[in-house]
C-alpha cells in the first residue's frame, strides 16, 4: 500500500517523507521490519521517539511522530501520533469494522464476565461466529489467541478486527478500558451497543482523579450515533449521571428498583420491559454465578442483546454458563476447605463483590500493586466478612492499617497474618483453616494495567494448590 493512501485521514503539520510503497506499520523497533511505517508513540513508561533512528537504521521507509527528529527524514508529523495510528491502521486493515456489529462494554468492575455472556447468547442465536476481545484472551469464534492488556493497542484492535471479519464473524463483543478509550486504542469504531457496567474508584495511579477517570469512560458513548443503543446501570449513580449526554437511546437496568422501562428484578427473576410490554425473562435459579455483582452482569448482557437474543436461549446460556477464569473460580477442595481463585479483583469494589458472594466469613488472601485507591472501605467489609486476613505484596500495610482502623476491629476480628510471598500466603491460609468445608477466597489487588502480573498469581496459585498433600 501507498504511503499517502495509509495516511488518508491523518492530521499532518510537517512532512518529510515521499509517497512511497510501505510493508507494513510498526510501533515496538523490536517486531519491526524493513519498509515499514514506524510510528513514534509517546508511552506511559517511555517514549517511541526515542527509538526513531533505531528504526530507521533497521530499515523503516518513513517515521510517523510528534517532534520532527534530527535529520533530512523521512518522517511526518502529527500532533497526536496515537490517534494517527489507530487511522493509518483502520487504513492498512481495509476497515473492517464496517462490516461488523461491535458492542462495547466499559466500566470499573464487569466487563470480562459480561463480554463473554453476550458472546455466548449471540453464537447461540445468530448461526455464526463471534470475535470477543477481551483481557483474559481474545476469541474469533471457538479459536482463541492469547491477550496481554484488556484492550489492545490500535494496530492489535484493527488486526483482530480483520481476521474476526476475514472468518464470518458478524457481531464483535469488546472489553473497553479507560486506559483505551485515552489512548486512541479504539479511535474511529463507533459502538453500535455501548455497555456501561458501573463506575467507581480505579486506576487513579494513572488518571490522577476520578473526574479525569469519569471523563475517559465516557468516550465509549459520546461517538455514537442515534441509530446505536447505550446500556447504563440505574442503580450506579456514576453511571446513571451519563444519561444526560447520550446521543442515542438509553437501555437502563437495575438490581434495586423495579423500572418503568429497561431491565429490573421482579419475582426472583430478571424482567424486561420495552415498547412491546413486560416480561420474564430469567429465573434467578437459573444462574449458575454466585454474588448480586453477577445478576447485574446478567442484566447488562440481556439489555444489550434485547430483540437479538430469544429468552429462551438466555435461558439456556444462563443453564450451562459456569464463569470466566479468575472471577470466583473454583481451584480444588483440599482437607475440606474449598479455595477459590479470584485474582480478576484489582479494585476494592471487586473485592468486596467477592466476599459477598459467600454465605459464612472467609479467609482472604490479599494485597499487590497499588493503584491510588484508598482501602477504607475495604477496611469495612473485611472487619465484617473475613475471619482470617492473610497479606502479601506492596499494599498489605496499607489494607491492614485500614483494617485495623474500621469501626468494629479487635482481637480475631479477623486474625491478621503477613507473607513474603505467595507461597507463604497459601501456607498461612491452609493452616488457618481450622474448620471444615470453609470457603477460602484467594485474591490480588494488582493493577489492570499490568494483567501478566495477575496472570502470574493465578497460575501461581493453581500450582501451589495442586502439590499440597492431604
Amino acid at each position: 500500500m501507498r504511503l499517502n493512501q495509509v495516511l488518508a485521514g491523518v492530521t499532518l503539520t510537517a512532512r518529510r517523507a515521499p509517497d512511497l510503497e510501505i510493508s507494513g506499520i510498526c510501533y515496538d523497533t523490536r517486531e519491526m521490519s524493513p519498509g515499514c511505517l514506524f510510528v513514534a508513540l509517546p508511552g506511559y513508561k517511555t517514549d517511541g521517539h526515542r527509538y526513531i533512528q533505531q528504526a530507521l537504521k533497521g530499515g523503516a521507509a518513513a517515521v510517523l511522530c510528534r517532534t520532527p527528529p534530527e535529520g533530512e527524514g523521512p518522517w511526518l508529523v502529527t500532533p497526536d501520533p496515537r490517534a494517527a495510528l489507530a487511522i493509518v491502521s483502520a487504513n492498512w486493515f481495509g476497515h473492517p469494522a464496517r462490516k461488523l456489529t461491535l458492542v462495547g462494554v466499559t466500566g470499573t468492575n464487569g466487563k470480562t464476565t459480561t463480554t463473554c455472556l453476550i458472546k455466548d447468547l449471540l453464537e447461540r442465536v445468530l448461526g455464526t461466529k463471534a470475535g470477543l476481545i477481551g483481557t483474559i484472551e481474545n476469541q474469533i469464534g471457538s479459536l482463541r489467541l492469547p491477550a496481554h492488556r484488556t484492550t489492545p493497542e490500535s494496530y492489535e484492535v484493527q488486526q483482530l478486527l480483520r481476521q474476526m471479519a476475514d472468518a464470518g464473524c458478524t457481531h464483535v463483543v469488546m472489553e473497553v478500558s479507560s486506559h483505551a478509550l485515552v489512548q486512541h486504542r479504539v479511535e474511529g469504531l463507533t459502538f453500535d451497543v455501548g455497555v456501561f457496567t458501573n463506575l467507581t474508584q480505579d486506576h487513579l495511579d494513572y488518571h490522577h482523579t476520578m473526574e479525569e477517570y469519569v471523563q475517559a469512560k465516557k468516550n465509549i458513548f459520546l461517538h455514537q450515533s442515534p441509530e446505536d443503543r447505550l446500556i447504563l446501570n440505574f442503580d450506579n449513580p456514576g453511571a446513571r449521571s451519563m444519561a444526560s449526554e447520550a446521543v442515542c437511546p438509553v437501555t437502563w437496568f437495575s438490581r434495586k428498583w423495579q423500572l418503568d422501562e429497561g431491565v429490573y428484578l421482579r419475582d426472583e427473576a430478571i424482567w424486561l420491559t420495552n415498547e412491546q410490554g413486560s416480561r420474564e425473562v430469567l429465573p434467578l435459579d437459573l444462574i449458575q454465578l454466585p454474588g448480586d455483582h453477577n445478576i447485574e452482569n446478567y442484566m447488562a448482557a440481556i439489555a444489550a442483546v434485547d430483540g437479538i437474543v430469544p429468552d429462551k436461549c438466555v435461558r439456556a446460556v444462563a443453564l450451562r454458563f459456569q464463569g470466566v477464569e479468575h472471577r470466583i473460580e473454583f481451584v480444588r477442595e483440599l482437607d475440606g476447605v474449598r479455595w477459590y481463585n479470584d485474582s480478576i479483583g484489582t479494585s476494592p469494589t471487586r473485592t468486596t463483590a467477592c466476599l459477598e458472594s459467600f454465605p459464612q466469613k472467609v479467609i482472604l488472601i490479599a494485597g499487590g500493586y497499588d493503584k491510588g485507591v484508598p482501602f477504607t472501605q475495604l477496611g469495612l467489609e473485611i472487619v465484617e466478612r473475613v475471619k482470617t486476613l492473610v497479606l502479601t505484596g506492596d499494599t498489605a500495610p496499607a489494607i491492614r492499617q485500614a483494617v485495623e482502623e474500621a469501626p468494629g476491629y479487635g482481637p480475631h476480628t479477623p486474625d491478621i497474618f503477613m507473607a513474603g510471598d505467595l507461597a507463604g500466603a497459601v501456607k498461612e491460609a491452609r493452616a488457618a483453616a481450622q474448620m471444615p468445608h470453609f470457603s477460602t477466597a484467594s485474591r490480588k489487588n494488582s493493577s489492570t494495567a499490568v494483567r501478566t502480573d495477575m496472570r502470574i498469581f493465578s497460575h501461581m496459585l493453581m500450582r501451589i494448590l495442586p502439590q499440597m498433600r492431604r
